[in-house]
């Protein structure tokens, strides 16, 4: 039976929202996307001010629910991905005496119902597999297994605020109940890792902009997660502090900036050429981000699973960086490659997809699995009491709206292309044009005292 999801990705710079129909097999069809900037409403991952929260959240739905409309839906539900700097992971232990000799499943229902309990303090409690050990000896499904003692070791993501305090609040701010809150690096890699990946043994990065999520899979379970409180941001911020504006830093981030950094100097001369700006802000993105590497690294092998970890998969906005997966290549031996949503798990619109800042989002869409959509009322035989005029209008307002995104996205991306060719012969030739008519200009204004001309320059005058 096809549902549709509705999921929202709280993040630190902003907030995306997605639709999808969500087939029998699982597999998502985007129907509708939409963001908003998080302002200072989402710090480091967490929700600070929550009023703020749900009014973006309000808005985003309210745009949605206008785009639904011409299909007669609405939004009655919705999903969230939340995380935050205080995210990890911590192994609990349970031990318990094995009762005649043999493990049976009332033993096991008694330590998932201990997990559930304890701690308090969990964001998630009971989502992965445990892994147990009968007198000492690791078992893979320990029903049956005979012995005294059996151990269960969990995987529990700990940290930031109740999840259920943040469901209801928001539910009451935004009138939309929340269906679930999901740990966003748990919904990446839902998203982005294959189950082989997850199997053997992997590291999934997730680049966001204030925080850096390390997540390590094995034997198809999270074992362990940590936070790193350093992102993208920082190297946009160090970008503005080399005299640029934050618009203009994150541009050249986004279409220029490289960790790979190439010397142009021009042939026979002293002089670097134009590249000589491109390169000193390279080297600003490279100095902050062999910093974010060198704790990512460090991570990794104080989890000690360092050994077991035979990939590594980046994703997130800061993943986009030109030469980010050579240079996590080179420091580590290992294999990396960019973790865009799977495509076996999209069958659809690569343009929002095929983003690694959209990782999330679409794996909170796949862990989703109430429909969010309810049928739009109707009185008297018409949408909410309007005329069947009032509803073409707002259909008709729908395809102008998707004509201007799709009209901004073209445009978008032509200036993107004229941006990497660089000027052509007539940006140049009227660049060398104005620069004249200024050179001009300013020495009519500021006239220079004319020599005073020789007796034979006079002579030849009058000749």
């Amino acid at each position: 039976m096809e549902k549709v999801i509705v999921a929202l990705d709280l993040g630190t710079a902003k907030i995306i929202a997605m639709v999808a129909k969500k087939g029998w097999n699982e597999v998502l069809s985007i129907q509708y996307a939409d963001t908003v900037d998080s302002g200072t409403a989402i710090r480091r991952g967490s929700v600070y001010n929550m009023k703020s929260v749900s009014e973006k959240i309000s808005k985003l739905i309210e745009k949605l629910n206008f785009k639904l409309s011409a299909d007669n839906y609405s939004i009655e539900k919705i999903y969230l991905g939340i995380g935050g700097q205080a995210l990890h992971t911590e192994v609990y232990s349970i031990k318990k005496e094995i009762e005649n000799g043999v493990v049976d499943r009332n033993l096991l229902h008694s330590i998932d119902a201990e997990i559930e309990r304890h701690p308090e303090s969990s964001l998630i409690r009971k989502k992965f597999r445990p892994e147990y050990s009968v007198d000492g000896q690791v078992e893979s499904d320990p029903s049956g297994a005979q012995g005294a003692v059996i151990e269960a070791k969990f995987a529990l993501v700990m940290g930031g605020r109740s999840l259920a305090n943040l469901r209801e609040t928001i539910a009451k701010e935004t009138k939309v109940p929340v269906a679930d809150i999901f740990v966003s690096p748990l919904a990446t890699a839902e998203a982005a890792l294959t189950k082989e990946e997850k199997e053997k043994g992997c590291a999934l990065i997730e680049f966001g902009a204030a925080l850096t999520y390390v997540s390590i899979y094995r034997e198809n379970t999270l074992k362990h997660l940590v936070t790193i409180p350093i992102g993208g941001a920082a190297i946009t911020k160090d970008m503005v502090n080399s005299n640029f504006s934050e618009k203009e830093a994150e541009a050249y981030k986004r279409d220029h900036g490289t960790t790979l950094i190439e010397s142009d100097y021009e042939e026979n001369t002293g002089k670097q050429t134009g590249e000589d700006e491109m390169q000193r802000l390279n080297r600003v993105i490279e100095a902050r981000v062999d910093e974010i590497l060198e704790n990512v690294i460090k991570q990794i092998h104080y989890s000690g699973y360092e050994p077991v970890v035979r990939s590594i998969v980046i994703t997130g906005g800061g993943a986009s960086l030109r030469g980010l997966a050579e240079v996590i290549r080179f420091k580590t031996g290992k294999e990396v490659r960019l973790g865009l949503a799977r495509k076996a798990l999209v069958n659809q619109a690569p343009e929002w997809s095929q983003q690694p800042a959209n990782s999330c989002v679409i794996g909170l869409l796949a862990l989703g699995n109430d429909n969010c959509l309810k049928t739009r009322e109707s009185k008297g035989g018409t949408l909410f009491g309007e005329d069947p005029g009032v509803i073409a209008k707002r259909k008709k307002e729908l395809e102008e709206q998707k004509e201007k995104e799709k009209a901004k996205k073209k445009k978008e991306e032509e200036e993107k292309k004229k941006r990497e060719k660089g000027p052509g012969i007539f940006d140049k030739l009227f660049n060398q044009v104005e620069r004249g008519a200024r050179i001009l200009f300013e020495e009519e204004n500021n006239p220079q005292e004319a020599p005073e001309e020789t007796t034979e320059e006079k002579n030849e005058q009058i000749q």
